[in-house]
């Protein structure tokens, strides 16, 4: 009967070690959370999520900061064809210059969508939808549009997704669209979530014993 107990304990242990292993976390990086606000004015700024570290960085690097506030999150702090400071991406149609946002991760992640924000249908080039680009692991650029009048909810949950992340760089699409980027749904195995107790996993284990001593 020893043998029959040493030999459940131990699977059920290994069993414990393999699930805490392999856990993969969803999460939502929520760019107008207050921890992010620390950023503003900077060119980048870096924030640890569990053993995830996550990097927003204002392009181009030259003349630009982040812009950032509880409402929207992240803009671009920089000059427009107009010649004033904006606080979303914009595109300067004057010198052929795209702002950015370049978010970077310590290690690969899933991004299951993201969430802008100040991005409307017929306020765009020639009244159509405003256009924004997203690129990942320096690739080639998706396009997205608005789809809510400017009278709706500002902020818009784009279904685009990817695998093996460690970079996005978001965009304007055009000289008439602009936006701030508002949070991102990614799925990490570095962010922290609970591991399965032990004992819980002990439990059935010694249960099953329990029946067997009894049925001996």
């Amino acid at each position: 009967m020893k043998k029959i107990l040493k030999g459940i304990s131990l699977t059920s242990v290994l069993l414990a070690g393999s699930l805490a292993s392999s856990q993969v976390s969803a999460t939502i990086v929520d760019f107008t959370n207050a921890a992010w606000s620390d950023a503003a004015g900077y060119q980048n700024f870096s924030l640890n999520l569990g053993d995830l570290q996550v990097t927003i960085s204002s392009q181009p690097s030259v003349n630009t900061t982040l812009f950032w506030d509880t409402a929207d999150g992240f803009g671009v702090n920089g000059l427009n064809d107009s010649g004033s400071y904006s606080d979303e991406i914009d595109y300067h149609d004057g010198d052929s210059i795209f702002e950015e946002i370049m978010i970077s991760f310590s290690s690969a992640v899933t991004l299951n969508n993201f969430t802008v924000s100040d991005f409307f249908n017929g306020t765009g080039l020639y009244g159509a939808a405003e256009v924004g680009q997203v690129s990942f692991n320096d690739g080639s650029f998706y396009s997205f549009e608005s789809v809510v009048s400017q009278t709706g909810d500002p902020k818009q949950s784009i279904s685009l997704s990817a695998t093996d992340v460690e970079k996005i760089v978001f965009r304007a699409g055009d000289s008439a669209s602009d936006f701030a980027v508002n949070g991102l749904d990614i799925s990490s195995s570095s962010v922290s979530v609970p591991e399965p107790p032990v004992a819980l996993l002990l439990g059935p284990a010694m249960a099953l014993l329990l029946v067997r001593r009894k049925v001996s």
